[in-house]
């Protein structure tokens, strides 16, 4: 049959519970359950059985020791108001799903550890050997994740709705019944705090299940990695094949040209007792050479590739690392109107910022870090391009525009040195800025 979502449903006389394993209808003194039969529900059964002839025993103890301290005329003896049958049966079914699913996860453990070990120790003969397990214990872990999860929902889901909750007190609803009176919300309280507890268990179970789930991505991920670099060697090695070849065939060529049914002329070889050793060495050298041009050329692309790569890595991680004091930083310079930074002045405030007195800022996270916030290219970030960048409004787009363009027109005055004078009819000459005479 189709599996039916958990639920825990009061209604007028009874609660409707289907959670995990367990089918109950549940009265203020009788539980009703299904499929006994199996293994589980029949032990949590014994164990409940056990738990309410002890419950019993307590109550009818207590009961007489008060009886005993009225007839003598002792101070009577307080006994505790006992849980509620169908709390009592409702709390021992989570406890017993709890339970279940903490076993559970107990055997995933193991198997997932023993697995990932296999995977990561053997590379590819290891990854090739686990493959075919991995697919059933991830669909295990995926299955076993859905119904913690379904259970978390209907837990969540009762926790939202006090008259559900106040629902569950039937053995106080028919006292209240009995006196014409009705369950006050507030009473909730008390199954809230039994709900929360349970909801918690399970919460703890399905973040364990995750992390499991996280181990297992990042073992797939580990293993595609090792493939990858096996395909990049096989690749590799294929390039110096390639290369070895087009070096032989160098020197082939040059057989081939000696090898042609024609007369060879006297420079060449004819008559000389050291041609064939000449030649041969030159063949060898142009080979050897043509390899290791081409070897140097393909080794020296990939490794300044790497090493850029690599240092963009290393940048971006720790400017991550450092967002908060760079966020400080940027804010410092947007509260400052007018205010600019070069690329100098930005390092040396960072590094103040960050307090680390053992590394400075790189060239190369500053270099990342005004690529973002210097979108005019000139090496200088002020606060108007910061907003521009974080989102600043219309009115100071124009008004960063129009600072933009009187920037460029004091730059490009400056710059001209047409020596025009200032105080006078008189001019002055020359490349600089000369000033003439009133």
């Amino acid at each position: 049959s189709n599996r039916m979502p958990p639920c825990i449903l009061p209604r007028a006389d009874c609660v409707l519970v289907l959670i995990g394993p367990f089918k109950a209808i549940i009265r203020s003194d009788t539980a009703l359950f299904f499929d006994t039969d199996r293994a589980m529900v029949r032990g949590a059964l014994d164990r409940l059985s056990g738990m309410l002839r002890l419950r019993h025993l307590e109550m009818t103890t207590a009961s007489a020791m008060q009886g005993r301290g009225n007839n003598s005329g002792m101070a009577d003896v307080a006994i505790h108001s006992p849980q509620a049958f169908e709390l009592l049966v409702i709390e021992h079914l989570l406890s017993e799903l709890c339970d279940s699913y903490s076993r559970r996860l107990k055997l995933f453990q193991p198997v997932v550890g023993q697995l990932l070990a296999a995977m990561a120790e053997g590379y590819e003969a290891g990854a090739m050997e686990g493959l075919h397990r991995l697919v059933p214990v991830k669909n295990g872990i995926s299955n076993f994740e859905m119904v913690t999860s379904e259970a978390l929902d209907c837990i969540a889901e009762l926790l939202k709705n006090d008259e559900d909750m106040v629902g569950l007190l039937l053995t106080e609803r028919e006292t209240r019944l009995r006196k014409g009176e009705t369950v006050a919300l507030s009473k909730h309280a008390m199954v809230e705090l039994m709900l929360e507890n349970y909801h918690r268990r399970l919460m703890l179970v399905r973040q364990s299940i995750k992390h499991l789930q996280s181990r297992i991505r990042s073992s797939q991920e580990m293993t595609a990695l090792h493939i990858d670099i096996n395909r990049n060697r096989i690749i590799h090695t294929n390039l110096h094949l390639t290369m070895a070849g087009v070096s032989l065939a160098a020197m082939t060529t040059v057989a081939g040209f000696y090898g042609m049914n024609l007369d060879i002329p006297v420079a060449l070889g004819a008559g000389n007792p050291n041609a064939f050793s000449a030649v041969t060495v030159g063949c060898a050298f142009l080979g050897g050479s043509w390899y290791g041009l081409s070897v140097a050329y393909a080794n020296g692309w990939v490794r300044r590739d790497k090493r850029k790569r690599m240092a963009d890595v290393t940048a971006l991680q720790r400017i991550f690392e450092n967002m908060g004091s760079i966020d400080h930083t940027v804010n410092s310079l947007i509260r400052q109107d007018g205010d600019s930074m070069c690329k100098a002045e930005f390092a040396a405030a960072l590094t103040k910022e960050i307090g680390e007195t053992s590394r400075e800022v790189s060239e190369r996270e500053v270099d990342l870090i005004f690529e973002i916030f210097d979108p005019n290219v000139d090496g200088d970030i002020d606060s108007d391009e910061l907003r521009m960048v974080m989102g600043a409004g219309s009115d100071r787009r124009r008004d960063r525009d129009a600072a933009w363009d009187a920037k460029r027109k004091k730059e490009r005055k400056g710059g001209k040195g047409d020596g025009d004078g200032d105080g006078g009819s008189g001019s002055g000459s020359g490349s600089g800025s000369g000033s003439g005479s009133g």
